[in-house]
């Protein structure tokens, strides 16, 4: 049976790339439907907008996801956090 609506583990997988890269998640737009080949890109309101593929699993697409976002500048908040 075809899963054509994301679900709480796409968002989780999704967040967690966001978060990496210390993006607010209300700039971030996931469609609630999944279209190949998937997406990623800014919307007419400057939010980052996602487009999870349908076929493939979703933590194949972080990958993707987070090439994509650092090509838009952003980077991993790893060297902020010391104390």
């Amino acid at each position: 049976m075809p899963d054509g609506i994301i679900g709480m583990n796409d968002m989780s997988v999704i967040f967690s790339v966001t978060d990496l890269l210390g993006i607010n998640r209300e700039s971030v737009r996931v469609d609630l439907s999944k279209e190949d080949p998937g997406a990623v890109g800014r919307d007419a309101e400057g939010m980052i907008a996602i487009t999870v593929p349908e076929h493939g699993a979703v933590e194949e697409f972080a990958a993707t996801l987070r090439t994509a976002l650092e090509g838009m500048g952003y980077r991993p908040l790893e060297e902020e956090s010391g104390e």
